[in-house]
């Protein structure tokens, strides 16, 4: 049976969008996966992907001068690590509530506007 390595796919992903924004003369913004570790699907195996595939995009943003928007720090609980701060948690460990949406929205408008010539 073949396996993926779901960094391998996510980073090529990535890789492919920001190939396509470039193209069309858009100025690409990454954004990092939140905290997932409140999720009932969570596992130690999956916070290893999760961790590994924020750190890539560190490196990729940096490497390629692209603005990355850092919302895992936004939104983690900071007493208990790899976990949604429960005021931004919907309930279900994974989704964002309204105010959690917001506090995503203001880590990325930071990231587009260092992004923006203007």
């Amino acid at each position: 049976m073949l396996t993926i390595d779901p960094n391998v796919a996510m980073q090529s992903a990535v890789e492919s969008m920001v190939g396509k924004a470039l193209v069309v003369g858009a100025t690409p913004v990454l954004v990092e996966i939140t905290p997932l570790g409140t999720s009932s699907g969570w596992s130690p195996t999956k916070q290893g992907y999760l961790d590994t595939h924020n750190s890539w995009l560190v490196s990729y943003a940096s490497a390629n001068g692209y603005e990355l928007a850092l919302v895992y720090a936004a939104l983690e609980d900071g007493g208990n690590p790899d976990d949604l701060l429960p005021v931004y948690d919907s309930g279900d460990g994974v989704h964002l509530n309204e105010t959690g949406y917001k506090k995503m929205g203001d880590a990325i408008a930071i990231a587009v506007q260092a992004a923006s010539p203007w």
